[in-house]
């Protein structure tokens, strides 16, 4: 697949330099390979599921959060697969951040 247009629309936009990286090879090395990786937070996989149980038992060893579907399933073009609940539910992360309000609201 030519995947090169996603990676000029990505640069044309107002999107930060390495919020989004785009690698291209072979699924089975570079999925082992980012699921060793200690900084890379966050994994998808979507291919053979052997290569899923890998991500899944390699993501485990650093903690990294991993979704995993057998390939042929997800139509990402299609409306509903392609876009709701489970995909935001994968693409966000909420953190809550508890501050202190001691003496800084005091009168």
């Amino acid at each position: 697949r030519n995947l090169q247009g996603g990676s000029t629309v990505i640069a044309t936009s107002d999107i930060p330099g390495g919020v989004v990286n785009m690698l291209y090879g072979s699924q089975s090395p570079l999925s082992l390979t980012l699921a060793q990786h200690q900084h890379v937070q966050a994994s998808w996989y979507f291919g053979h599921p052997e290569g899923c149980h890998v991500v899944q038992r390699e993501g485990v060893e650093n903690k990294k959060q991993v979704w995993c579907e057998e390939y042929e399933r997800r139509k990402w073009n299609s409306l509903v697969q392609g876009t709701g609940y489970t995909i935001n539910h994968h693409c966000y992360n909420s953190k809550a951040v508890i501050m202190p309000a001691g003496e800084t609201f005091a009168n």
